[in-house]
């Protein structure tokens, strides 16, 4: 589904304001009746597309529902429908800014640097519920993983970044 919305916003531009513009340029013999008139099936294939674009979010937050519900009922942690909900909205974040990038032509910009650094902070937060949220036999290796996450983080930058001499 995710997939689906992506490529949709793609071929809009992540303007909203081109689905009519878009829909009305494609060859739109869908319906026998409508052939003649264009706007009648724009109508209809923009609340499909609408669907499309809105349907991972929708799903999420039932899926999120439903297994904060199951937890309830049974007396387990919500710790795992909140888990999804991280995960979920980073990966969304994630794909809105990468391809923010492409829309802006291949042009880093403020927007796409927002969407990609929420996206890493909730994949953190996400490595911090999993390992401290859980009770674990063994508790230094998990936290030594979770802290040089950072580590990996930082030495990542510095050398992408730095000059190449040789």
């Amino acid at each position: 589904m995710l997939i689906a919305m992506m490529m949709m916003l793609d071929r809009l531009n992540g303007k909203y304001g081109n689905l009519n513009n878009w829909l009305l340029t494609r060859k739109l013999e869908v319906f026998d009746n409508d052939s003649r008139n264009p706007t009648g099936v724009v109508f209809i294939l923009k609340f499909a597309s609408l669907f499309y674009i809105l349907l991972p979010g929708i799903v999420l937050i039932l899926w999120v529902v439903l297994l904060a519900y199951s937890n309830w009922k049974e007396n387990i942690s919500l710790l795992s429908p909140l888990c999804v909900l991280v995960v979920g909205i980073a990966a969304i974040f994630f794909c809105i800014g990468l391809l923010k990038i492409k829309w802006n032509n291949y042009r880093f910009k403020k927007f796409a640097l927002c969407c990609l650094l929420i996206s890493i902070v909730l994949m953190t937060v996400y490595q911090a519920f999993v390992i401290m949220g859980y009770d674990h036999e063994e508790e230094f290796f998990p936290y030594s993983v979770f802290f040089l996450n950072f580590n990996v983080i930082i030495l990542a930058v510095l050398v992408f970044l730095s000059q190449i001499n040789k």
